[in-house]
């Protein structure tokens, strides 16, 4: 049900300029006689990707990061489609279907905190850098000078926080070595996903909403043949080993990375009629707005770079080079030596085709449109432009992006450079 809301209840298809109600309306009739009937979760399996998968053209995003935000809920969907499948062919049986459900469930999060250790993140990171770049992005809940007065008081639970991000991902792995585990497990998941919604923007709702659905699940749901799946040590050292051989048959969860100190980020402008310009929020651009909250727009940039989304780099040579730059000069020298290229002419054509499709269906209109239910599903990532932003003032005549290098040092932010790097005329 939580997928069946979050797909069904996207905004208005702005580059098809289509609002698909049929298919959403399928998809909620679908859903809904799931309650009915189990087998019609198959179905919903199907019409939720074909659905989502229109958000994969023009632009991307490609691969895991399309599916990250909807990984979890989507392949405990997937699971219970197999589940039943498989229950046309022998006896079922519901203990192994909620013991690999809890195994899913431990591998998402038991992963990450390989990839983790292997970055030696607790040594390495500094969490703060994530609160910062996210502050430089749009995530600005306070008044700048306040914002960085508490950054230099939080500074001393770095490693606390590090430390407990990886003991509750792996909390998962032990949920079979008693019941009362649940209380610990599903709660402290979802209030770690809470905390990096405050710290981040980056809202993790349908993880959250799963893991209270798995707590309850487990607390009322469970038939009676189910109960001794908590008391019996084969099932805790089954998960451990499923978890363990879960790269042999799925893509583990790639979710760690060093925060840098640098960031570098894309802005977007757009330029009225009578000459009047408007920074342009991220979520603006829904459906499409991960590919902007995510700041995925580096075919546009012809210069190489060192960082991804939020400053994030899995190369701690980079992460060390860029804790000792000091100014433009040292940024620029090391994205010389150690950058990436991403520019591509093919994606940013294709680029310049989304916006104009987009912006031309969107200057036909009074408002901008949302979900026909009325009710848009929560973004993943927040980022709002925090005053004179657009919001249909006029028709829009070009759109302007910016690639802008900041550096966070000194406790202070100092914006190094901003260059505009592309322009769309939308006729």
């Amino acid at each position: 049900m939580v997928l069946a809301y979050y797909v069904a209840a996207y905004d208005f298809n702005l580059y098809y300029g289509q609002n698909h109600v049929w298919d959403r309306v399928l998809l909620l009739l679908v859903a809904i006689l799931v309650l009915v009937h189990p087998a019609f979760a198959v179905v919903s399996v199907g019409l939720i990707f074909l659905i989502i998968s229109q958000f994969r053209y023009p632009l991307g995003p490609t691969g895991i990061s399309l599916w990250t935000d909807k990984r979890l809920p989507f392949d405990l969907l997937l699971l219970f489609s197999v589940f039943l499948f498989l229950c046309t062919f022998r006896k079922k049986n519901v203990s192994v279907f909620i013991f690999l459900v809890l195994c899913t469930h431990a591998s998402m999060y038991a992963w990450p905190t390989v990839l983790k250790y292997q970055l030696d993140w607790v040594s390495k990171n500094d969490v703060m850098n994530l609160a910062v770049s996210a502050y430089i992005n749009g995530w600005k809940l306070l008044p700048e000078e306040t914002f960085l007065k508490w950054v230099q008081r939080l500074g001393w639970l770095n490693k606390p926080i590090l430390v407990s991000t990886m003991i509750i991902e792996l909390l998962p792995l032990f949920v079979f070595f008693h019941r009362r585990m649940i209380w610990v497990v599903f709660p402290t998941c979802a209030a770690m996903h809470f905390g990096i919604f405050l710290a981040s923007g980056i809202f993790f709702w349908k993880w959250i909403l799963t893991n209270f659905a798995l707590l309850a699940l487990c607390f009322k749901g469970l038939p009676a043949q189910c109960q001794d799946l908590f008391s019996r040590k084969d099932t805790a050292w089954g998960c451990l080993a499923i978890v363990l051989l879960t790269p042999w048959c799925s893509r583990p969860m790639q979710l760690g990375w060093y925060d840098c100190s640098f960031n570098s980020h894309y802005d977007i402008e757009v330029q009225c009629e009578g000459g009047a310009i408007y920074p342009l929020e991220r979520s603006f651009m829904s459906p499409y707005d991960l590919n902007f909250a995510q700041n995925k727009l580096g075919y546009l940039n012809p210069d190489p770079v060192v960082v991804g989304t939020l400053g994030a780099t899995a190369d701690p040579l980079i992460l060390s080079e860029l804790n000792n730059a000091r100014s433009l000069d040292d940024v620029i020298q090391l994205e010389q030596r150690l950058g990436k290229v991403h520019h591509s002419p093919k994606m940013a054509s294709q680029f310049d085709r989304f916006l104009q499709n987009y912006f031309r269906n969107l200057n036909k209109m009074s408002t901008k449109p949302i979900s026909p239910f009325g009710l848009s599903a929560p973004h993943h990532i927040w980022f709002p432009v925090q005053e004179n932003g657009y919001c249909m003032q006029q028709s829009v005549e070009k759109v302007l992006v910016y690639h802008i290098r900041t550096l966070y040092q000194n406790n202070k932010i100092e914006q190094l450079s901003r260059e505009l790097i592309h322009e769309v005329e939308i006729y």
